[in-house]
């Protein structure tokens, strides 16, 4: 029985790498069994899919579709794997994106301005005094309703916008940095692989080759 729920979960309160983790273990006994591995990952892209329908009405079908048939050409455990990644890494995205579905009115209003300030230095402190909350609770509330903690998110959405301004292809690494909120070069570089499992740089390789 495939425990996809422990994959979400992982997703939506760990780093993608304990996903990774997990997911590599899961398709191992499977390595020599192509059938097995491409259902794994079919039923895994599917329950993905599902959950953001129900849970956050987010309709990901179009990036199922694609999914689907990248997972019928996989031939190798290796492909296997690397094609998970890419599944985890997508749907992991789409957590930042709709946390403002959120029922709580003050996490709403939390997550509202950590969207408008994400490029500035955003403390628990700062946040906490505009919602008039004592830090010890909007970070105990944060984590209840999002899934993350407080500086997680934060980290989250910066690597986020990154990744769409690497993907543009039109500013130095520095200057993404520097926009999205980053305290320094190495921060960007460390912060960013340990949310989309790999470097900046890497990242930048990648979409350079599709």
């Amino acid at each position: 029985m495939y425990d996809y729920l422990n994959l979400v979960k992982k997703l939506k309160n760990s780093t993608l790498k304990n996903a990774k983790d997990t997911l590599y273990r899961e398709l191992m006994p499977y390595s020599e069994d192509l059938a097995s591995l491409q259902k794994y990952l079919d039923h895994l892209n599917v329950y993905l899919c599902t959950y953001f329908l129900l849970r956050y009405k987010l309709h990901l079908e179009k990036m199922a579709e694609i999914f689907d048939q990248k997972i019928q050409e996989v031939e190798t455990f290796e492909q296997a794997f690397l094609l998970g990644e890419d599944i985890l890494n997508e749907y992991k995205n789409r957590f930042g994106t709709v946390l403002l579905s959120v029922d709580h009115q003050l996490i709403k209003q939390a997550l509202t301005y950590i969207q408008q300030h994400f490029h500035e230095k955003i403390t628990l402190d700062t946040v906490s005094k505009k919602l008039h909350l004592s830090k010890n609770y909007l970070c105990h509330l944060f984590q209840e309703e999002t899934g993350h903690k407080f500086c997680e998110y934060i980290s989250l959405l910066r690597v986020q916008h990154a990744k769409k301004l690497i993907e543009e292809g039109k500013d130095s690494f520095t200057s993404i940095s520097y926009t999205c909120g980053f305290s320094s070069q190495s921060h960007f570089s460390t912060t960013f692989k340990k949310y989309a499992g790999c470097t900046p740089k890497e990242y930048q390789k990648i979409i350079l080759a599709k």
